[in-house]
């Protein structure tokens, strides 16, 4: 390969760790879940593309299929997160952990008033 192309995937990957970075991040002082999550998204996505990277500068199949696998992984993992999101089994927005009721068979959930369980 020549120094070009070299130089082009190495700045690439040193982009997507970056952005790796800035990601997990978000992910740790996120201020909602759904900012959580789509960090989450961020994270495995770039993760899956540095892979492809090193497949490309390495010029074997062994990094594109743990790709493959990272993307199904994080895209099986996200429609759990957002089903849960819809369900608000876990992530009720405007309301703290303490105002929601934690056992499953209370049918009566107590509120806050700026809970929208």
């Amino acid at each position: 390969m020549n120094v070009v192309f070299d130089w082009t995937v190495s700045f690439a990957q040193l982009c997507f760790v970056l952005a790796m970075a800035c990601a997990a991040i978000r992910m740790l002082l996120g201020p909602s879940p759904q900012d959580r999550v789509l960090a989450f998204d961020t994270l495995y996505l770039n993760g899956m593309l540095t892979l492809l990277m090193l497949g490309i500068r390495s010029s074997t199949l062994f990094f594109l299929e743990i790709a493959l696998l990272i993307a199904l992984f994080g895209f099986v993992g996200s429609v759990a997160l957002a089903r849960a999101s819809v369900s608000n089994r876990f992530m009720v927005s405007g309301c703290d952990s303490k105002s929601v009721a934690t056992s499953a068979s209370n049918a009566a959930m107590r509120r806050s008033p700026g809970c929208s369980v």
